[in-house]
């Protein structure tokens, strides 16, 4: 029987031998890729500010212009 990394054992006992700790390891290896990332504001998050921003002024303007109407 094979125990795959991140396994829990609900109940009862188990004997395993451990080939890999740490960064070794494919949680470990995550973990360094996420602790590596930039502080750079990526694409997504530049589209998703422009799409907001045009909502923003949109919905300010479409406020405006109905107070003016009024």
């Amino acid at each position: 029987d094979e125990i795959f990394s991140g396994s829990t054992c609900k109940q009862g006992e188990a004997e395993a031998i451990v080939i890999g700790t740490g960064l070794n390891t494919f949680f470990g290896r995550a973990a360094k890729l996420v602790g590596n990332s930039s502080d750079e504001i990526g694409h997504l998050q530049i589209i998703l500010a422009k799409i907001g921003n045009f909502c923003i002024i949109g919905i300010a303007i479409f406020l405006v212009a109905e107070i003016l109407v009024m």
